[in-house]
């Protein structure tokens, strides 16, 4: 049976470190089409509104990023409304870790504006967008482990993506954006460190101006990824459990800053790890 995954992800932090996260995605399978889209924001005090698309999704258009830089869908009491500047050009690996997948960041960083019915006034913050489509089932290709994140620092941007399948060495790639510069310098590996002040993310070989320090993490998620993607319908929620398989997600965000930068070039980090039950679990410290 043809199965087909087209899913963005975007997402805008402001400066005292609120996040939305907005998702829009379609499934496919055999006749079967599903059509979701929701937002999550998550407040500095912890506190998190959930925003979900209301009316017919066959409504619902998926963006052209060629040609439209937002993602906007209808909700309760009005519209939610997620816009970005240019920002830096967006980047696609030359290879990806499966045939049956394939990960396009859309946006590795660019300036944004949020809003929505729920919120009093418009926020504008810096956000990031990426696209993934998959061919098979993450249950059907042997999903076992994802730790991906992206990272804000000053005028730079790191984003890196291990991901784990079946009983292969895990495909990693990192993607750096030195500041005053639009092409990303492209690592075939990364590894992070955790100890007590947080989390440092350092590409290999070693790029100094390349490592990362991720301090001050605040938890946003830990359970099952169904549990993430705010869809409003039962049948929407149930076929994500099916085709995904029973998925735990840890998420954060932290104040990031470059090793080798300035104290003052500092910014936000969001990252995630996303397992089957299976997979070793990663410890936080």
């Amino acid at each position: 049976m043809k199965f087909r995954l087209d899913k963005y992800y975007s997402d805008l932090v402001i400066s005292d470190g609120t996040l939305c996260i907005a998702y829009l995605a379609t499934t496919r399978l055999g006749a079967l089409r599903s059509t979701y889209a929701g937002a999550e924001v998550f407040w500095p005090d912890g506190s998190r509104d959930m925003i979900r698309a209301s009316g017919n999704p066959r409504t619902w258009s998926i963006p052209d990023w060629s040609t439209c830089h937002e993602i906007r869908f209808p909700c309760d009491r009005g519209e939610f409304r997620l816009s970005y500047a240019n920002g830096l050009p967006g980047w696609h690996s030359a290879d990806q870790p499966a045939r049956e997948l394939d990960w396009l960041v859309i946006k590795p960083k660019a300036a944004g504006e949020l809003s929505w019915p729920g919120s009093n006034v418009s926020m504008e913050g810096v956000g990031y967008v990426d696209r993934v489509r998959l061919r098979r089932p993450l249950s059907r290709i042997g999903f076992r482990r994802l730790e991906w994140g992206r990272v804000h620092a000053g005028e730079a941007a790191l984003v890196f993506c291990s991901l784990a399948l079946r009983d292969k060495e895990p495909w990693q790639r990192a993607a750096w954006w030195p500041p005053d510069q639009s092409e990303p310098l492209i690592f075939n590996r990364f590894e992070t460190a955790r100890d007590t002040g947080g989390m440092s993310v350092r590409t290999v070989p070693e790029s100094a101006d390349a490592t990362m320090r991720i301090t001050a993490e605040r938890l946003l998620h830990r359970g099952p990824v169904i549990g993430v993607a705010p869809a409003p319908r039962v049948r929407d929620r149930a076929l994500t459990r099916l085709l995904a398989g029973r998925l735990e997600d840890d998420r954060w965000i932290g104040r990031a800053r470059s090793i080798s930068g300035p104290a003052s070039e500092t910014g936000w980090a969001v990252h995630e790890v996303v397992s089957s039950p299976d997979s070793p679990k990663v410890s936080r410290v």
